[in-house]
């Protein structure tokens, strides 16, 4: 029988919540080396599948950690975590409620739960320089708007003109090279 446990994390710590027969058990570690090895020596490896909503780029390293430790990992979209505590109609909004939530939705879904795989290196390396491009074409487009705006004002400050117009050259620039 798997005993399923969920991680909330964030750039410092990550919450996790367990549950132990009837008991709910709470614990915080740090978001690092250190702690994700005081986790490990918590986990039955035979049996615990852990749950961790993708947040942002912070769940990478533990759920690669946890991979390398051959550790049953399922990562799972923000999104859909969100949406399970809307049907539950949970309403506090904390790091210790969110692990539990997230416990429970893979306690609930365990059945539909996609094993997490870590991404090649290139494919990393890919999604992050699509992420850069992007960024570099929005703060463009800003810098664009901007320009226009204050063109059209009829007051335009020479030096502040002079400043978008290297920007947005230099965003252009960052574009095209990659």
């Amino acid at each position: 029988m798997c005993k399923v446990i969920g991680i909330d994390i964030s750039k410092q710590t990550f919450d996790v919540c367990i549950r132990k027969e009837r008991k709910l058990i709470h614990l915080i570690f740090e978001n690092n080396l250190k702690g994700f090895k005081k986790f490990l020596k918590k986990m039955d490896l035979e049996t615990d599948f852990v749950v961790i909503e993708a947040s942002g780029p912070y769940y990478v390293s533990l759920a690669s950690f946890l991979f390398e430790s051959n550790v049953t990992v399922s990562v799972v979209n923000p999104l859909i975590i969100k949406r399970f505590s809307q049907m539950k109609f949970y309403r506090a909004k904390t790091d210790k409620k969110d692990a539990r939530t997230i416990m429970e939705y893979g306690e609930t879904e365990f059945l539909n739960l996609r094993v997490w795989n870590p991404e090649s290196k290139e494919a990393h390396k890919l999604k992050q320089l699509h992420s850069a491009i992007e960024l570099f074409a929005k703060q463009r487009s800003q810098s664009k708007n901007q320009l226009s705006s204050f063109t059209s004002s009829g007051l335009l400050d020479a030096v502040v003109k002079k400043c978008l117009e290297k920007d947005i050259k230099q965003l252009t620039n960052k574009c095209v090279s990659y």
